[in-house]
């Protein structure tokens, strides 16, 4: 049936003529004893309104509906008169293969169809028209019985009219109801009910068959089946005005039988099935069953509409794409393969978790969301609805940042997360220990000059290849992660500044780009660094390090006046591009360089000063490049990497007893990197206590007593130490703990009676300074 406005198909005026009028002749008033039990309702001939129409069209499909709803709704009511119609799709059946049965006389058809007598159903007129202010639904139709021996029994004409309906409103206020429903229906539901009041009407007029039982009334049969096809969490609505007292159920074809009708008011009955995932079936008929306590029963067969169900979601839309602009969220995909789909629904949301709101339900596979603002994040689902209006499944919320791209000003403390954004840094900026601040992929901070920015807490840089995070300015003064701070910046690019990156506290760099004017561009002192795919150029001294410990590795340092400067700590120099630099390393200690590529195969030509010792170099840039061995770098056996542990310590501590301390350290280091000693840290760091580098030592000690937990010496240099640091409190935890490890120790004991002791003179001369 076509979902648009149906136009009138009959004249009016010959409607009016034949409404509510008896066709005159033998039988008109038949008694009732007289008529046949098992009858045929013949399909509806629309000859009559065919003859009433100037141009003779009608249209076929709508005839069709027009038909077939009042020859069902005749058949429904004459089953509850006492009759035995034969079912109507037994009827066509047989009729299929006889075309010529409009021509033959009723005795030929009664043989036929193996009944007592045919009925035969005459369309007069009808008209369904709701255009603007116009609205029409009119029926005008009759029916002819006629027996087997092809006497008719009588015929009788009725017409119903939306404006008018004669089901009685005292049975539960039926036409109230379908009054106000007519405000919101579709024009076949509109059309449907007046459809049910033309039967209702007939049902009054044709006689009983006595020879039946007597059965439940069932005035009207109200349904929603006309919405086309349901979907998941569809609901099947069906609405029975009867008899009261009736017990009640539907059935969905054979695809769900018994649904419970539930009496809501005398005389009348509701029942639903609400669609539930993985439902499909279609061309079922939509049948009411009601029953009297003493088990009279009656069957009522919506007509003009079978029911489909489709409960099986579309596949997701593929292949969703994002991208934020100063006008809105633009977003694009792709049809699901194989889908047949009707619409997209988009959806957001403020978080990826919870309930997201609907903001359109598109047909192109292409959208704008301009309700958005600048800094904020939404999340988007993109699902596919198909011609049930099934959904498909939800999937992963997609984030998309809306960026600012209007410059917002910031300064001072700064944490939390800065969105994708541009923004300018106008003063000195912060990272305050324990407090963590994110700059998000795609971010641009313009610094003012002399302005840089301090981490004691916990800096993340989270740039990507296409959206890197750009710092930068005229003069201003990089970033200083201090002792204590961690910093880890990836995929950014910095310019303007000198340093770079410097300090002493934790820092992971990957893929970043830092070009420089002069001066240095990554100065580190201390703590633990790791830098990868790191690009410095333009800069007096690219990488200098003096403390520490690290690894530089697959980064390319080019165009400087040093490429790496190397001072003190620990640093592997792996798999880098080193080259085209005034010097590409000057070390002022022994460095072990193993496979970078500096531009020569040679040592003398390799551009590295004495102190930098060539194990191996790349034959060409790295990634192509092949390691190319210089000098011997043998694996070595447990036993041998003893015995060099064993020499170089033994060296060491024999050049600290000759105060020679820096080359003691030299030796202590290169022992360290056989193994763990007890010895080399505690050489370690006297040779460093007597250089004054005290923190150093200090941490020598600390690292030492985590690796020897048990040994006595070791925590005995520690304690004194801390207490000549005046960290009385911090020498009496390092006490304390080494006795829950080993209660029984007296050396432990004694130390802390001595620490106990020397606490208490300190505290002691230092309330005398104070008076």
């Amino acid at each position: 049936m076509r979902n648009v406005v149906l136009t009138v198909v009959v004249c009016l005026a010959l409607a009016s003529c034949l409404a509510g009028r008896k066709a005159e002749g033998p039988g008109a008033y038949a008694m009732e004893q007289d008529v046949p039990q098992v009858v045929a309702v013949l399909p509806a001939s629309v000859a009559q309104a065919e003859a009433a129409t100037e141009s003779r069209k009608v249209d076929p499909e709508e005839a069709g509906f027009v038909g077939g709803l009042a020859r069902n709704v005749l058949h429904n009511h004459l089953a509850g008169k006492g009759y035995r119609p034969l079912l109507i799709q037994a009827v066509d059946r047989k009729l299929h293969d006889h075309p010529e049965w409009r021509t033959m006389e009723p005795k030929a058809l009664c043989r036929l169809l193996g009944v007592q007598g045919v009925v035969y159903v005459d369309i007069s007129g009808w008209a369904m028209v709701n255009v603007a202010a116009v609205e029409n639904f009119m029926l005008s139709a009759g029916a002819r019985m006629v027996d087997a021996s092809g006497r008719e029994i009588g015929s009788w004409t009725e017409t119903a009219d939306k404006r008018k309906f004669s089901i009685p409103v005292s049975l539960g206020g039926i036409a109230s109801t379908l009054v106000g429903a007519f405000l919101s229906d579709s024009p076949q539901k509109q059309f449907r009910h007046v459809v049910y009041d033309w039967g209702w009407k007939m049902a009054q007029i044709m006689p009983d068959c006595l020879e039946g039982q007597s059965l439940p009334e069932i005035m009207l049969v109200d349904s929603n089946v006309d919405v086309g096809t349901f979907g998941v969490g569809d609901r099947v609505a069906v609405k029975v005005f009867a008899e009261k007292d009736l017990v009640g159920s539907f059935d969905i074809g054979d695809f769900r039988r018994g649904i419970p009708l539930k009496m809501v008011g005398e005389g009348e009955y509701e029942g639903v099935y609400v669609v539930r995932e993985g439902d499909r079936t279609a061309g079922q008929p939509l049948t009411v069953r009601v029953a009297r306590l003493n088990g009279a029963e009656r069957e009522w067969t919506e007509a003009g509409a079978l029911v489909a169900l489709d409960g099986v979601p579309p596949e997701a839309p593929e292949k969703a794409v994002f991208r934020a602009e100063s006008d809105g969220v633009h977003m694009g995909w792709r049809l699901p393969s194989g889908e047949e789909v009707a619409a997209f629904v988009v959806e957001r949301n403020d978080n990826p978790v919870g309930e997201f709101t609907r903001i359109a339900r598109i047909e192109d596979a292409a959208f704008v969301d301009g309700d958005v603002e600048q800094g904020r994040t939404y999340y988007y689902r993109i699902r596919s609805e198909d011609g049930a209006r099934n959904l498909s499944r939800p999937g992963t919320p997609a984030e998309v940042v809306m960026p600012r791209f209007d410059e917002l000003a910031v300064g001072g403390e700064l944490t939390g997360t800065l969105i994708t954004g541009n923004y300018r840094v106008e003063r000195d900026a912060v990272v305050p220990a324990d407090q963590a601040l994110t700059v998000m992929r795609g971010s641009k901070l313009t610094f003012a000059d002399g302005v840089g920015l301090t981490v004691l807490g916990r800096l993340a840089v989270e740039g990507e290849k296409d959206a890197p995070v750009v710092l930068t300015g005229g003069t201003w003064r990089g970033i200083t992660v201090e002792e204590g701070g961690a910093a880890d910046l990836s995929g950014a690019a910095l310019s303007g500044c000198a340093p770079a990156v410097s300090g002493s506290g934790s820092l992971r760099m990957e893929d970043v780009d830092a070009h420089g004017a002069g001066g240095d561009g990554l100065v580190l002192s201390g703590g633990v660094f790791e830098l990868r795919d790191v690009d410095l150029t333009g800069w007096t001294r690219a990488l200098s390090v003096d403390g520490g410990e690290g690894v530089l590795a697959e980064s390319s340092l080019t165009g400087n006046g040093t490429g790496v400067a190397y001072a003190g700590g620990e640093l592997v120099l792996d798999h880098n591009n080193i080259h085209q630099n005034e010097r590409n390393i000057d070390a002022r200690r022994q460095l072990a360089v193993r496979a970078n590529f500096l531009g020569a195969t040679t040592a003398d030509k390799a551009g590295v000063s004495e102190q930098v010792i060539l194990k191996s170099v790349l034959d060409a840039p790295y990634p192509d490049g092949k390691v190319l061995a210089l000098m011997e770098d043998e694996d070595l056996s447990a036993e041998q990497i003893a015995k060099r542990l064993e020499e170089h310590k033994a060296c060491g501590i024999e050049l600290f007893n000759r105060r020679k301390y820096g080359d003691a350290l030299v030796e202590l280091a290169r022992s360290a990197r056989y193994g763990a000693d007890r010895d080399v840290s505690l050489y370690t760091a006297y040779a460093l206590m007597e250089l004054g580098q005290n923190d150093r030592a200090g941490k020598t000690l600390e690292a030492a007593t985590g690796t020897f937990p048990y040994d006595f010496r070791l925590r005995q240099v520690y304690v004194r130490y801390l207490l000549g640091a005046g960290r009385d409190g911090k020498a009496l935890a390092v006490v304390d703990e080494a006795l829950r490890m080993d209660p029984g120790n007296e050396n432990l004991k004694f130390l802390k009676e001595y620490v106990v002791e020397e606490v208490g003179k300190m505290r002691s001369e230092a309330g005398r300074g104070a008076r």
